[in-house]
Protein backbone atom coordinates (compact mmCIF):
# COMPACT_ATOMS: atom_id res chain seq x y z
CA UNK A 1 0.00 0.00 0.00
CA UNK A 2 1.36 3.41 -0.99
CA UNK A 3 2.50 5.62 1.89
CA UNK A 4 1.58 9.29 2.26
CA UNK A 5 4.62 11.57 1.98
CA UNK A 6 5.21 15.11 3.08
CA UNK A 7 3.60 17.62 0.68
CA UNK A 8 5.68 20.15 -1.23
CA UNK A 9 8.45 18.08 -2.84
CA UNK A 10 8.38 17.72 -6.67
CA UNK A 11 7.47 14.45 -8.34
CA UNK A 12 10.55 12.27 -9.09
CA UNK A 13 9.06 11.25 -12.47
CA UNK A 14 7.45 14.36 -14.00
CA UNK A 15 9.08 17.00 -11.77
CA UNK A 16 6.03 19.23 -11.74
CA UNK A 17 3.28 18.02 -9.45
CA UNK A 18 3.50 17.60 -5.71
CA UNK A 19 4.80 14.19 -4.61
CA UNK A 20 2.53 12.53 -2.07
CA UNK A 21 2.99 8.79 -2.81
CA UNK A 22 5.72 6.21 -3.31
CA UNK A 23 6.31 4.63 -6.73
CA UNK A 24 5.86 0.83 -6.42
CA UNK A 25 8.91 0.25 -8.64
CA UNK A 26 11.66 2.77 -7.86
CA UNK A 27 10.24 3.70 -4.38
CA UNK A 28 10.74 7.43 -5.00
CA UNK A 29 8.21 10.15 -4.17
CA UNK A 30 5.77 10.72 -7.06
CA UNK A 31 2.46 12.37 -7.78
CA UNK A 32 -0.79 10.35 -7.94
CA UNK A 33 -0.82 10.47 -11.77
CA UNK A 34 2.67 8.99 -12.03
CA UNK A 35 1.86 6.46 -9.32
CA UNK A 36 -1.04 5.13 -11.41
CA UNK A 37 0.85 5.23 -14.74
CA UNK A 38 3.77 2.78 -14.38
CA UNK A 39 5.05 3.67 -17.84
CA UNK A 40 6.57 6.84 -16.40
CA UNK A 41 8.96 5.07 -14.03
CA UNK A 42 12.58 5.06 -15.30
CA UNK A 43 13.36 1.91 -13.28
CA UNK A 44 10.46 -0.50 -13.83
CA UNK A 45 10.29 -3.82 -12.03
CA UNK A 46 8.94 -6.92 -13.79
CA UNK A 47 6.77 -9.66 -12.38
CA UNK A 48 9.17 -12.45 -11.34
CA UNK A 49 8.83 -16.22 -11.12
CA UNK A 50 11.48 -18.54 -9.71
CA UNK A 51 12.29 -21.82 -11.45
CA UNK A 52 14.77 -22.99 -8.84
CA UNK A 53 18.52 -22.53 -8.41
CA UNK A 54 20.64 -22.96 -11.57
CA UNK A 55 17.60 -23.68 -13.75
CA UNK A 56 17.94 -22.69 -17.42
CA UNK A 57 15.10 -21.73 -19.76
CA UNK A 58 15.21 -23.43 -23.17
CA UNK A 59 12.16 -21.94 -24.87
CA UNK A 60 8.88 -20.03 -24.45
CA UNK A 61 5.91 -20.71 -26.71
CA UNK A 62 4.51 -17.95 -28.91
CA UNK A 63 1.51 -17.36 -26.64
CA UNK A 64 3.77 -16.83 -23.63
CA UNK A 65 2.05 -19.42 -21.47
CA UNK A 66 4.40 -22.43 -21.45
CA UNK A 67 8.06 -22.17 -20.46
CA UNK A 68 10.34 -25.14 -21.16
CA UNK A 69 13.28 -25.32 -18.74
CA UNK A 70 16.05 -27.59 -17.50
CA UNK A 71 16.40 -27.99 -13.74
CA UNK A 72 19.74 -28.01 -11.95
CA UNK A 73 19.76 -31.83 -11.80
CA UNK A 74 19.27 -32.25 -15.56
CA UNK A 75 15.60 -33.03 -16.20
CA UNK A 76 13.14 -30.84 -18.07
CA UNK A 77 9.82 -29.43 -17.06
CA UNK A 78 7.10 -27.02 -18.13
CA UNK A 79 6.24 -23.89 -16.16
CA UNK A 80 2.68 -22.71 -16.78
CA UNK A 81 2.71 -18.91 -16.46
CA UNK A 82 -1.08 -18.71 -16.50
CA UNK A 83 -1.40 -21.12 -13.55
CA UNK A 84 1.82 -19.95 -11.89
CA UNK A 85 3.15 -23.45 -11.26
CA UNK A 86 5.41 -26.14 -12.66
CA UNK A 87 3.72 -28.96 -14.55
CA UNK A 88 4.90 -32.16 -12.89
CA UNK A 89 6.31 -34.70 -15.37
CA UNK A 90 5.68 -38.41 -15.10
CA UNK A 91 8.44 -40.45 -13.51
CA UNK A 92 8.81 -42.54 -16.68
CA UNK A 93 10.06 -39.63 -18.77
CA UNK A 94 12.64 -38.17 -16.40
CA UNK A 95 15.57 -40.16 -17.79
CA UNK A 96 14.62 -39.59 -21.42
CA UNK A 97 14.23 -35.84 -21.04
CA UNK A 98 17.61 -35.57 -19.33
CA UNK A 99 19.04 -35.64 -22.85
CA UNK A 100 17.71 -32.11 -23.31
CA UNK A 101 20.00 -30.76 -20.59
CA UNK A 102 22.94 -29.99 -22.86
CA UNK A 103 24.14 -26.50 -22.06
CA UNK A 104 24.65 -25.23 -25.59
CA UNK A 105 24.05 -21.76 -26.98
CA UNK A 106 21.75 -23.05 -29.70
CA UNK A 107 18.46 -24.49 -28.47
CA UNK A 108 17.89 -28.24 -28.81
CA UNK A 109 14.18 -28.12 -27.95
CA UNK A 110 11.11 -25.96 -28.57
CA UNK A 111 7.64 -25.82 -27.03
CA UNK A 112 4.63 -25.14 -29.25
CA UNK A 113 1.53 -23.12 -28.31
CA UNK A 114 -0.31 -26.41 -27.68
CA UNK A 115 2.28 -27.31 -25.05
CA UNK A 116 3.83 -30.03 -27.23
CA UNK A 117 7.59 -30.32 -26.76
CA UNK A 118 9.91 -31.27 -29.62
CA UNK A 119 13.56 -32.01 -28.86
CA UNK A 120 16.63 -33.25 -30.70
CA UNK A 121 17.87 -36.34 -28.89
CA UNK A 122 21.44 -37.48 -28.39
CA UNK A 123 21.19 -40.02 -31.20
CA UNK A 124 20.26 -37.26 -33.69
CA UNK A 125 16.56 -37.97 -33.99
CA UNK A 126 13.52 -35.92 -33.05
CA UNK A 127 11.47 -36.79 -29.96
CA UNK A 128 8.00 -35.44 -29.25
CA UNK A 129 6.13 -35.10 -25.96
CA UNK A 130 2.44 -34.28 -25.72
CA UNK A 131 0.95 -32.15 -22.97
CA UNK A 132 -2.46 -32.86 -21.46
CA UNK A 133 -2.59 -30.04 -18.91
CA UNK A 134 -1.40 -32.26 -16.05
CA UNK A 135 1.85 -33.87 -17.12
CA UNK A 136 4.18 -34.34 -20.02
CA UNK A 137 3.44 -37.59 -21.81
CA UNK A 138 3.28 -39.18 -25.25
CA UNK A 139 0.09 -40.34 -26.90
CA UNK A 140 1.10 -43.99 -26.44
CA UNK A 141 2.38 -43.63 -22.89
CA UNK A 142 6.03 -43.64 -23.89
CA UNK A 143 8.55 -41.29 -25.45
CA UNK A 144 7.44 -40.72 -29.03
CA UNK A 145 10.27 -40.71 -31.53
CA UNK A 146 9.34 -38.86 -34.70
CA UNK A 147 9.98 -40.72 -37.95
CA UNK A 148 13.03 -38.63 -38.82
CA UNK A 149 16.59 -39.70 -38.03
CA UNK A 150 19.66 -37.93 -39.37
CA UNK A 151 22.40 -40.53 -38.86
CA UNK A 152 25.74 -38.78 -38.92
CA UNK A 153 24.24 -35.42 -39.85
CA UNK A 154 24.48 -32.51 -37.43
CA UNK A 155 21.23 -30.72 -36.47
CA UNK A 156 22.03 -27.00 -36.45
CA UNK A 157 18.78 -25.73 -34.97
CA UNK A 158 15.07 -26.24 -34.42
CA UNK A 159 12.29 -23.69 -35.02
CA UNK A 160 8.61 -23.64 -34.07
CA UNK A 161 6.24 -22.69 -36.90
CA UNK A 162 2.62 -22.97 -35.84
CA UNK A 163 1.80 -26.62 -35.21
CA UNK A 164 4.94 -27.97 -36.88
CA UNK A 165 8.68 -27.69 -36.31
CA UNK A 166 11.48 -26.95 -38.76
CA UNK A 167 14.88 -28.52 -38.20
CA UNK A 168 18.06 -27.21 -39.82
CA UNK A 169 20.41 -30.12 -40.55
CA UNK A 170 23.91 -30.21 -42.03
CA UNK A 171 24.95 -33.53 -43.57
CA UNK A 172 28.53 -34.80 -43.47
CA UNK A 173 30.50 -35.07 -46.69
CA UNK A 174 30.34 -38.88 -46.55
CA UNK A 175 27.01 -40.54 -45.80
CA UNK A 176 26.00 -44.17 -45.74
CA UNK A 177 22.92 -45.26 -47.64
CA UNK A 178 21.58 -44.30 -51.05
CA UNK A 179 19.16 -41.60 -49.88
CA UNK A 180 21.58 -39.98 -47.40
CA UNK A 181 24.22 -39.72 -50.14
CA UNK A 182 21.98 -37.23 -51.95
CA UNK A 183 22.49 -34.73 -49.10
CA UNK A 184 26.23 -35.32 -48.50
CA UNK A 185 28.05 -32.04 -47.81
CA UNK A 186 24.81 -30.03 -47.98
CA UNK A 187 22.08 -28.90 -45.59
CA UNK A 188 18.38 -29.67 -45.42
CA UNK A 189 15.36 -27.99 -43.87
CA UNK A 190 12.98 -30.65 -42.56
CA UNK A 191 9.33 -29.72 -41.97
CA UNK A 192 8.02 -32.14 -39.33
CA UNK A 193 4.54 -32.70 -37.94
CA UNK A 194 5.26 -33.68 -34.34
CA UNK A 195 1.67 -34.68 -33.52
CA UNK A 196 1.56 -37.18 -36.41
CA UNK A 197 5.25 -38.11 -36.02
CA UNK A 198 6.13 -37.75 -39.68
CA UNK A 199 8.39 -35.82 -42.01
CA UNK A 200 6.19 -33.58 -44.17
CA UNK A 201 8.74 -32.00 -46.51
CA UNK A 202 12.50 -31.73 -46.97
CA UNK A 203 14.22 -28.88 -48.79
CA UNK A 204 17.88 -29.22 -49.83
CA UNK A 205 20.11 -26.14 -49.34
CA UNK A 206 23.60 -25.98 -50.80
CA UNK A 207 25.17 -23.81 -48.09
CA UNK A 208 25.81 -24.82 -44.48
CA UNK A 209 23.00 -23.51 -42.27
CA UNK A 210 23.84 -21.98 -38.90
CA UNK A 211 20.70 -20.04 -37.89
CA UNK A 212 17.08 -19.46 -38.86
CA UNK A 213 13.95 -17.48 -38.08
CA UNK A 214 10.22 -17.74 -38.86
CA UNK A 215 7.60 -15.04 -39.49
CA UNK A 216 4.16 -16.65 -39.60
CA UNK A 217 2.43 -13.34 -40.39
CA UNK A 218 4.30 -12.92 -43.69
CA UNK A 219 4.72 -16.71 -44.21
CA UNK A 220 8.50 -16.40 -44.53
CA UNK A 221 11.48 -18.43 -43.35
CA UNK A 222 14.98 -16.91 -43.08
CA UNK A 223 18.00 -19.21 -43.24
CA UNK A 224 21.46 -17.95 -42.33
CA UNK A 225 24.76 -19.27 -43.65
CA UNK A 226 28.29 -17.93 -44.09
CA UNK A 227 28.00 -14.63 -45.95
CA UNK A 228 24.26 -14.54 -46.66
CA UNK A 229 20.68 -14.88 -45.41
CA UNK A 230 18.16 -16.56 -47.72
CA UNK A 231 14.38 -16.07 -47.56
CA UNK A 232 12.08 -19.03 -48.25
CA UNK A 233 8.35 -19.61 -48.47
CA UNK A 234 7.30 -20.99 -45.08
CA UNK A 235 4.84 -23.59 -46.36
CA UNK A 236 6.66 -24.95 -49.41
CA UNK A 237 10.23 -23.98 -48.36
CA UNK A 238 10.83 -22.66 -51.89
CA UNK A 239 13.63 -20.03 -52.10
CA UNK A 240 12.50 -16.43 -52.71
CA UNK A 241 15.44 -14.06 -52.23
CA UNK A 242 19.00 -13.90 -50.98
CA UNK A 243 20.53 -11.04 -48.98
CA UNK A 244 24.31 -10.72 -48.73
CA UNK A 245 25.83 -10.54 -45.26
CA UNK A 246 29.32 -8.99 -45.28
CA UNK A 247 30.14 -10.06 -41.73
CA UNK A 248 30.67 -13.55 -40.35
CA UNK A 249 27.96 -16.22 -40.17
CA UNK A 250 24.95 -14.90 -38.18
CA UNK A 251 24.67 -15.80 -34.51
CA UNK A 252 21.03 -14.66 -34.53
CA UNK A 253 18.36 -13.84 -37.12
CA UNK A 254 15.10 -11.97 -36.52
CA UNK A 255 12.35 -11.83 -39.13
CA UNK A 256 9.31 -9.54 -39.22
CA UNK A 257 6.92 -8.17 -41.80
CA UNK A 258 9.20 -6.37 -44.26
CA UNK A 259 12.13 -6.47 -41.85
CA UNK A 260 15.19 -8.64 -41.30
CA UNK A 261 17.59 -8.22 -38.37
CA UNK A 262 20.89 -10.09 -37.98
CA UNK A 263 23.79 -10.17 -35.55
CA UNK A 264 27.00 -11.42 -37.12
CA UNK A 265 30.51 -10.85 -35.83
CA UNK A 266 29.03 -8.83 -32.97
CA UNK A 267 27.51 -6.31 -35.43
CA UNK A 268 23.78 -5.58 -35.52
CA UNK A 269 22.29 -5.04 -38.98
CA UNK A 270 18.64 -4.27 -39.82
CA UNK A 271 17.23 -4.29 -43.35
CA UNK A 272 13.75 -3.11 -44.40
CA UNK A 273 11.87 -3.56 -47.66
CA UNK A 274 8.51 -2.43 -48.96
CA UNK A 275 7.20 -5.54 -50.70
CA UNK A 276 6.65 -9.01 -49.29
CA UNK A 277 10.15 -10.07 -50.42
CA UNK A 278 13.17 -7.77 -50.74
CA UNK A 279 13.40 -5.77 -53.92
CA UNK A 280 14.84 -2.37 -53.13
CA UNK A 281 15.94 -2.70 -49.51
CA UNK A 282 17.03 -0.08 -47.02
CA UNK A 283 19.72 -0.76 -44.42
CA UNK A 284 19.24 0.77 -40.97
CA UNK A 285 22.39 1.47 -38.99
CA UNK A 286 22.50 1.52 -35.20
CA UNK A 287 25.28 1.43 -32.64
CA UNK A 288 27.16 -1.72 -33.77
CA UNK A 289 28.30 -2.41 -30.21
CA UNK A 290 24.75 -3.37 -29.28
CA UNK A 291 25.18 -6.71 -31.07
CA UNK A 292 28.25 -7.67 -29.07
CA UNK A 293 26.24 -9.38 -26.34
CA UNK A 294 24.20 -11.61 -28.67
CA UNK A 295 25.90 -15.01 -28.54
CA UNK A 296 23.12 -17.28 -29.77
CA UNK A 297 19.49 -17.53 -30.93
CA UNK A 298 18.09 -17.15 -27.39
CA UNK A 299 19.72 -13.77 -26.76
CA UNK A 300 17.58 -11.50 -28.97
CA UNK A 301 13.94 -11.21 -30.05
CA UNK A 302 11.83 -9.05 -32.37
CA UNK A 303 8.42 -7.80 -31.28
CA UNK A 304 5.51 -9.27 -33.30
CA UNK A 305 5.08 -6.01 -35.24
CA UNK A 306 8.82 -5.70 -35.88
CA UNK A 307 9.19 -2.28 -34.27
CA UNK A 308 11.16 -3.25 -31.14
CA UNK A 309 14.24 -5.42 -30.71
CA UNK A 310 15.09 -6.80 -27.27
CA UNK A 311 18.61 -8.15 -26.94
CA UNK A 312 21.41 -9.14 -24.61
CA UNK A 313 23.91 -6.29 -24.42
CA UNK A 314 27.63 -6.75 -23.67
CA UNK A 315 27.88 -7.69 -20.01
CA UNK A 316 24.58 -9.57 -20.00
CA UNK A 317 22.10 -6.71 -19.45
CA UNK A 318 18.78 -6.44 -21.29
CA UNK A 319 18.27 -3.55 -23.71
CA UNK A 320 15.32 -2.72 -25.97
CA UNK A 321 15.97 -0.89 -29.25
CA UNK A 322 13.22 1.10 -30.96
CA UNK A 323 13.78 0.36 -34.66
CA UNK A 324 11.72 3.40 -35.68
CA UNK A 325 13.48 6.10 -33.68
CA UNK A 326 16.72 4.38 -32.69
CA UNK A 327 16.08 5.02 -28.98
CA UNK A 328 17.61 2.51 -26.57
CA UNK A 329 15.99 1.55 -23.26
CA UNK A 330 18.10 -0.33 -20.72
CA UNK A 331 16.05 -2.38 -18.30
CA UNK A 332 17.39 -2.51 -14.74
CA UNK A 333 18.25 -5.61 -12.78
CA UNK A 334 18.42 -8.01 -15.73
CA UNK A 335 21.51 -9.86 -14.54
CA UNK A 336 23.32 -12.22 -16.92
CA UNK A 337 20.59 -12.65 -19.51
CA UNK A 338 20.07 -16.23 -20.77
CA UNK A 339 16.90 -15.84 -22.86
CA UNK A 340 14.66 -13.02 -24.09
CA UNK A 341 11.41 -13.47 -26.02
CA UNK A 342 8.55 -11.25 -27.16
CA UNK A 343 5.23 -13.11 -26.91
CA UNK A 344 1.56 -12.43 -27.60
CA UNK A 345 -0.22 -9.85 -25.50
CA UNK A 346 2.55 -7.22 -25.77
CA UNK A 347 4.68 -9.01 -23.20
CA UNK A 348 8.44 -9.48 -22.99
CA UNK A 349 9.84 -12.49 -21.12
CA UNK A 350 13.46 -12.76 -20.01
CA UNK A 351 15.31 -15.26 -17.85
CA UNK A 352 18.50 -15.19 -15.83
CA UNK A 353 19.87 -17.05 -12.81
CA UNK A 354 16.93 -19.44 -12.55
CA UNK A 355 14.18 -16.80 -12.56
CA UNK A 356 11.67 -15.51 -15.11
CA UNK A 357 10.91 -11.81 -15.61
CA UNK A 358 7.69 -10.72 -17.32
CA UNK A 359 7.58 -7.18 -18.69
CA UNK A 360 4.73 -5.28 -20.35
CA UNK A 361 4.97 -3.25 -23.53
CA UNK A 362 3.30 0.17 -23.70
CA UNK A 363 3.80 1.46 -27.25
CA UNK A 364 7.53 1.91 -27.76
CA UNK A 365 8.36 1.50 -24.06
CA UNK A 366 8.82 -1.54 -21.84
CA UNK A 367 7.61 -1.16 -18.25
CA UNK A 368 6.24 -3.10 -15.31
CA UNK A 369 3.10 -5.17 -15.99
CA UNK A 370 -0.27 -3.89 -14.87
Amino acid sequence: MALEKQRGSPCAHCGAAQATLLCPDCRLQVCPACRDDRRRCPEPRPARRSLGPRARVLDVDSSGRYVLFVSWYGTCGIFDLAAGEVVKPSRYHCRARARLARRELRPRAVVLASGTVASISGDRSLMGFAFDGTRLRSATGEVRRVACAWGFAEPAGILAAGGVVLTLVHWAARQEGERAADYAGRSTVDRIDVAEARLVHRQVVESRLVAGAVCTASRLLALGSEGAVALHELETLEPLARLPLPDAAPAWIGLGEGLLATVAGGVLRVVRWADRVPGASEALLFDPRLGGGVLGPCHASLSPDGSLLAMRAPGGALVVLDLESGAVQRLPGSGDLELVRFVDGDRLISSSAGSLSVWQRYGARIAAPR
